[in-house]
């Protein structure tokens, strides 16, 4: 009360920055070093594609426009570097309506390729208080995505695996 709100200011009524996207809804944000230069990139997806883009201190630069395929929509996205590669992998979860057919991308040779796809778990990443990075499933199959086990994954001869099952309440 009796306050004006500072330009630039979290939550002022001018945002910090704005950035154009051809009248697409964004539904999920996440950001990480996805292409190897050392600067985290925000990432931007909503519906069937995903926008890649870089703060330049002054406004957003788009850097790339990844296309989902027929039947993919985009539900959720995480960044991470669990490979060990030298960039973070992009977890993007996606559902086509009956079950999930999510799909990881990661930087390689100029462009963002698929390393795996049709996966049936809905992804969430986080890093413990210790700094580890971990990646959670929840199995999205047939006519209960939301109600399937949730698992710790990770990778496993180059194949993203099951592994320890968490009981969730009910």
């Amino acid at each position: 009360m009796g306050t004006r709100n500072r330009p630039g200011a979290l939550f002022a009524s001018v945002p910090v920055t704005a950035e154009y996207i051809r009248s697409v809804p964004l539904s999920c944000l996440a950001a990480g070093d996805v292409n190897g230069d050392g600067v985290q990139e925000l990432i931007a997806a909503g519906g069937d594609e995903i926008h890649i883009l870089r703060f330049d201190g002054r406004k957003l630069v788009p850097l790339e426009q990844i296309k989902a395929r027929a039947g993919e929509h985009i539900l959720h996205l995480d960044a991470a570097n669990l490979t060990g590669a030298s960039v973070d992998e992009i977890y993007v979860t996606s559902y086509e309506g009956r079950s999930g057919n999510s799909f990881i991308l990661e930087y390689r040779d100029t462009n963002y390729a698929r390393i795996q796809e049709n996966l049936p778990w809905f992804f969430r990443s986080f890093t413990t208080p210790d700094g580890t990075a971990l990646l959670l499933g929840q199995d999205a199959r047939l006519n209960n995505p939301f109600g399937g086990a949730v698992y710790r994954l990770a990778w496993n001869n180059g194949a993203l695996a099951a592994g320890e099952k968490y009981t969730i309440p009910d």
